[in-house]
């Protein structure tokens, strides 16, 4: 196998490093012996060269994957071509030996304490091998070793027994590619560019939706694998193998979802593992709707707002115990937040309550949670607009003996109504969960209303049944946080409104302070109220009246 760095593959090769101006101050970190593996991770320091196995106290199996990505190495690289230092590429190629000799006739297996061979690992390692190889042509120069290096990755990506389907398999695909445009042979390269091509092929048509949302319950990850196809169908049409154009298609369509999900601050909603993310494309003003991704979003320009409601899902990668949730953001201000991505760390504690429903704005039963480990009977139900109002409903049936509805309807797009029905075989607490951005200050007004106060307006939530109880929370000790980048926590308020029984509703109001809502009459099939003067009757889609066994 003979590879070929010539200007023009090692300019495509660029388009897949990411490049940071914080770079050079990391490559002087790692000259010095502190290894940055990733910006949102605690810094690891070796004195004797780098302990492959090392166990960090938080994150060891995310430490352990990007310790083994070798991300850092485009630190060096990078460094070297803004200084034109030598010692950058010196550093690089030795921990490129580091590496190779420690594992150098290891099993390509994980192992509890060492993730070398790691799919998403083994996935970056070579592609930052590649690059580091582009600029220090005498990286593991030795008896054709960075050859043999590449070889063993390659063949570990193409073997499907390695393969994963889901988005780290995606990644497989497109080392695989990338390596393949780097084969001297076009002819060797040929059924490394069919096992990607058609792996890549299945991914598009099994983890998008109808409406074309990727199905791993994540809006960030959502962007992350568009912007992959897109760069997977330059580099496959690079080398004369391009998509269909329905597959393009499809990827077009799927970008063209970030428009509608976006907010007004062209920032993606904190809906599963999902960060604060500011995303470069036009706002849609249109809504969206997709039963199979279980999302309903409703966008209305004149106000800046976006509400995002979430119900069901379809496979469990991201995925947190948020259905019948509520995301919701006024005049560019966010006022429903939602718990972001924190850790991947099963034992954390604060990753256990982020992903549980406790952390979300939505209907839960106190003491209780729900398994992900099956798809069950979490759905949207309906959904309609009209000129006077926008509604959509959700129906969950995956807690035990219970059965839950919500009702969303959104007028003049900042008057926020939510009707929750919930039966249970035996009598529970069911609790309206409110969590606010940490921009939101709250005020409990009395024991049915709250005051909410963004940093430039200010709402009332109104519970209009006189029944509930209602109650305020902040700070990590009553786990009211939130996290809008990886590993940090920020501290907010969460609300919760209560109301125990087997045969339950809420009618609750967030509307801007001044506007009126009164309630005129609540049954199972309509509801009627007014708002300043004006009256809606609403038909309600309803609950099925049984709970289950």
């Amino acid at each position: 196998m003979d590879l070929n760095f010539d200007a023009h593959r090692t300019a495509l090769l660029k388009r897949n490093i990411q490049q940071n101006r914080h770079y050079t101050g990391y490559a002087d970190e790692l000259v010095e012996g502190r290894c940055r593996i990733h910006p949102n991770l605690d810094i690891l320091a070796f004195e004797d060269g780098i302990d492959w196995n090392i166990q960090t106290k938080k994150n060891p199996r995310t430490a352990q994957i990007y310790l083994h990505s070798m991300n850092y190495l485009n630190y060096l690289v990078y460094a070297h071509n803004e200084t034109g230092e030598g010692k950058y590429l010196e550093k690089g190629k030795e921990i490129l030996s580091q590496w190779h000799d420690h594992h150098d006739g290891m099993e390509k297996r994980e192992t509890d304490n060492n993730l070398a061979w790691n799919e998403h690992a083994v996935s970056s390692r070579a592609i930052n091998a590649l690059w580091l190889k582009a600029y220090a042509p005498d990286a593991l120069e030795a008896d054709g070793q960075f050859t043999s290096f590449i070889r063993h990755h390659l063949d570990f990506l193409a073997d499907d027994t390695n393969y994963m389907e889901n988005n780290h398999g995606i990644m497989m695909d497109k080392a695989i590619l990338i390596i393949a445009l780097f084969l001297a042979d076009t002819e060797e390269r040929k059924p490394y560019i069919t096992i990607a091509k058609k792996r890549l092929e299945k991914v598009l048509l099994r983890d998008f939706s109808y409406r074309h949302v990727h199905l791993e319950n994540s809006p960030e990850y959502h962007r992350i694998v568009v912007r992959w196809f897109a760069e997977l169908a330059k580099i496959l049409k690079e080398m004369d193998a391009g998509f269909h154009r329905t597959y393009y298609n499809k990827i077009k369509r799927a970008k063209d979802y970030l428009g509608y999900v976006i907010d007004y601050n062209h920032q993606l909603p904190l809906l599963g593992d999902t960060g604060i993310v500011n995303v470069s494309v036009d706002k849609v003003h249109d809504d969206f709707f997709d039963a199979e991704a279980g999302i309903a979003i409703f966008n209305d320009e004149m106000k800046a707002s976006t509400l995002l409601f979430s119900a069901g899902f379809q496979n469990k990668t991201h995925k947190h115990q948020d259905d019948l949730s509520l995301i919701f953001s006024v005049n560019k201000e966010s006022i429903l937040a939602d718990s972001g991505k924190y850790s991947y760390a099963k034992d954390d504690p604060f990753r256990t309550h982020l992903t549980s429903p406790a952390a979300h704005s939505t209907l839960r039963i106190e003491g209780e949670e729900y398994p992900l480990d099956v798809l069950g009977d979490i759905r949207l139900t309906n959904y309609y607009t009209n000129n006077r109002y926008k509604y959509v409903s959700g129906e969950h049936h995956m807690y035990e003996g219970t059965a839950l509805k919500r009702h969303v309807i959104i007028i003049d797009g900042d008057k926020l109504i939510i009707v929750d029905d919930a039966l249970s075989d035996i009598p529970k607490n069911f609790i309206q969960n409110f969590v606010l951005d940490d921009t939101v200050e709250v005020e409990q007004v009395n024991r049915n209303m709250m005051k909410l106060s963004t940093p430039h307006n200010t709402y009332i939530l109104n519970s209009h049944l006189g029944e509930e109880e209602s109650h305020i929370f902040h700070g990590k000790e009553d786990k009211a946080v939130i996290s809008k980048k990886f590993g940090k926590l920020i501290e907010t308020h969460r609300i919760e409104i209560s109301k125990a029984g087997d045969d339950t509703r809420f009618f609750t109001s967030l509307v801007p302070e001044g506007d009126e809502v009164t309630l005129n009459a609540s049954d199972y099939e309509a509801i009627s109220f007014d708002i300043n003067g004006r009256t809606f009757e609403i038909p309600l889609d309803t609950l099925d009246r049984r709970a289950e066994e």
